[in-house]
């Protein structure tokens, strides 16, 4: 994937933001509200809203209007069926957890589950996903996770549809809407996240670490560190705002990946449906 100039990612995606800690992030939230609730009771009445970290806003995208995709004959079915889905879907309207709840209209989490609670100190991070296509990067959904949650949970969330094409081989899937787990990595600020759930995933990181050490290699490219997907929550994270970062799955499957905003949650608690891991 050839890797764009800084120029056209400003162009595209706004200017990068310098590295955000999460959990630093957090903290100077809380220590805000803290600040803007003394001297308003309890129930702060009266206070402004905390403020979020700048907003990205992103380009125009021919999925946000009615017209039709131009979707190369030699695309799949269910990838031209994917974008017509995405038209119709009303991304304006879209609160904290629409993606998720359309996404799994079809396989719902058993009710009598434990649901998870959106507390006041919680964070949100907004994330869009993009696919790579002619040298111009096309939205296809825009995700929002907690920072309590791992980044299996965004995995899981995120549909491509070729997590679910039947290649020569007629093993039964490991994937479904809830849980998605074949091999996978998300490339953040240097760092490989893989997903290990499955035991025989392949590490798809490895071959590119090795090529990176080869020596006589640029010294630009790495060093590149490793961390296990389930393992990590989006809290525990370092990165940039506007900068576009990588999921990779099924093999040579990419999709751009950006962070799109960060916010300190307002208002009650919600429910949430619990991360199947």
């Amino acid at each position: 994937m050839d890797i764009p100039s800084l120029e056209w990612k400003k162009k595209a995606y706004g200017t990068p933001s310098k590295p955000i800690k999460i959990a630093q992030f957090r903290d100077d939230a809380l220590n805000t509200r803290a600040t803007q609730l003394e001297g308003h009771g309890d129930n702060g009445a009266g206070i402004q809203e905390i403020p979020s970290l700048p907003l990205f806003e992103f380009p125009p995208s021919p999925l946000d209007s009615h017209g039709q995709e131009d979707v190369e004959t030699d695309e799949s079915e269910d990838f031209a069926q994917t974008l017509t889905s995405l038209q119709e879907f009303d991304y304006d309207s879209q609160n904290e957890l629409g993606f998720l709840e359309q996404l799994m209209a079809d396989d719902p989490v058993d009710p009598e589950e434990d649901s998870t609670k959106i507390v006041s100190d919680e964070i949100v991070i907004s994330v869009v996903f993009c696919h790579p296509r002619r040298g111009r990067h096309q939205a296809l959904a825009e995700i929002q996770v907690l920072g309590s949650q791992p980044l299996t949970a965004l995995r899981n969330t995120f549909y491509c549809p070729t997590d679910f094409l039947q290649l020569d081989n007629w093993d039964p899937p490991i994937d479904s809407l809830q849980v998605k787990q074949s091999a996978s990595y998300f490339f953040i600020e240097n760092v490989f996240y893989i997903d290990t759930r499955d035991p025989s995933a392949a590490d798809y990181s490895r071959p590119i670490i090795e090529w990176a050490e080869e020596e006589g290699r640029h010294p630009s490219i790495g060093p590149f560190l490793t961390d296990v997907m389930s393992e990590r929550r989006f809290i525990d994270l370092t990165l940039r705002l506007n900068t576009p970062y990588l999921f990779v799955h099924q093999g040579n499957c990419e999709h751009i990946m950006v962070f799109k905003e960060i916010r300190l949650v307002q208002g009650v608690q919600k429910d949430i449906p619990p991360d199947p891991r």
